[in-house]
């Protein structure tokens, strides 16, 4: 909020462009609304009042207010906001461990990492407000994961579970990387993994696809199939078998 009282017959607010005007072009009254307010004090004296909510596009925001008297009009001094810290994610990666096929995971081998940086808070006062990863089967069942803020605190830590687990640390001001790491089982196959952060304006990651996950004892999936090679040692052509019978005769 920005206030100063003037003695002159002020225009607006400015910006790149007017944002709030003073006076209404029709009556010449004060204007009074939520952002632009102004108010006579006495005779020819006014308080005028910027009231501007802090988000996204004010960060680093410069406003003016320009008022009109003899000549050309008057700019007062500039006045910058303060950088704004708003509720936002930067996705960093989405990786599997393939570890025995590059076309499917192995369930009890594998493992899938979703990592992103979230960035626009000091601190997360509670974690019903904090980002929450949430991975949905292919029944369309939600399921929520681990967690990377202390319910009570709000402060940065790591948990693990038996299926998945959080990492999360600090790397600069208001800038955390957290990473969820879910373990193959079968159940999740192809299941749809997203990061959620909810609040006035709620922010919301892409969807990410697990790909398939099979069983190590699945046919044709991890076992090496030796069977058909024993067979045919064991078990000769018939035209083997009636050359033997030929040499024996």
């Amino acid at each position: 909020m920005e206030t100063h009282t003037l003695s002159t017959e002020p225009c607006c607010f400015t910006a790149s462009s007017i944002v709030c005007h003073l006076f209404n072009d029709y009556t010449g009254n004060c204007t009074r609304t939520e952002e632009c307010w102004c108010e006579e004090i006495r005779p020819g004296e006014y308080h005028f009042t910027y009231n501007k909510t802090a988000d996204a596009d004010t960060s680093n925001y410069t406003v003016v207010m320009q008022w009109s008297g003899r000549g050309y009009p008057v700019l007062s001094d500039t006045y910058t906001f303060h950088k704004v810290y708003t509720a936002e994610m930067t996705f960093i990666k989405f990786s599997s461990t393939f570890k025995k096929s590059q076309e499917f995971l192995v369930a009890g081998e594998d493992s899938t990492v979703l990592e992103f940086d979230v960035y626009g808070i000091y601190n997360i006062p509670e974690s019903v407000n904090a980002p929450q990863f949430y991975y949905v089967t292919t029944d369309g069942v939600e399921h929520k994961g681990c967690e990377s803020f202390d319910r009570d605190t709000g402060t940065c830590f790591n948990q693990t579970r038996t299926n998945d687990r959080c990492a999360c640390r600090k790397t600069g001001r208001c800038v955390y990387r957290i990473s969820y790491t879910l373990s193959a089982r079968q159940y999740v196959s192809n299941a749809t993994v997203y990061l959620f952060w909810p609040g006035e304006a709620d922010v919301r990651s892409d969807n990410f696809t697990l790909p398939q996950i099979r069983k190590l004892t699945d046919w044709g999936c991890c076992v090496p199939l030796l069977l058909p090679e024993r067979i045919t040692f064991l078990l000769p052509s018939i035209r083997e078998q009636w050359r033997m019978k030929s040499k024996e005769m």
